[in-house]
């Protein structure tokens, strides 16, 4: 059951965080998407801004780095996430046996 719990949380988090990039990617291609006032569309940026910020925001802050406008925090974000994932699933698997 936690393992599962565990598991739900974490592909969340990935699945936002590409859900994330492919907006900016949107919004680069495409710019009139910022203008965009569907509401639905709206609502979505908002849930999915307001999970990956603070995620992403430490790693930015942290290593600030961009090449030619390429945001390198979701690629951080997600090898720290599957770390902390690994490390999470060994630490209970072992505190269960």
């Amino acid at each position: 059951m936690v393992f599962n719990i565990i598991y739900l949380v974490f592909q969340i988090l990935y699945i936002a965080i590409i859900a994330r990039v492919l907006i900016a990617l949107l919004l680069n291609l495409q710019p009139e998407l910022k203008r965009n006032q569907n509401k639905i569309w709206k609502s979505f940026l908002k849930v999915v801004y307001e999970i990956t910020e603070p995620i992403l925001a430490p790693i930015r802050a942290w290593n600030p780095i961009t090449i030619s406008g390429f945001d390198f925090s979701p690629l951080f974000a997600f090898l720290i996430l599957r770390v902390i994932h690994i490390f999470l699933i060994r630490l209970l698997g072992f505190a269960l046996l």
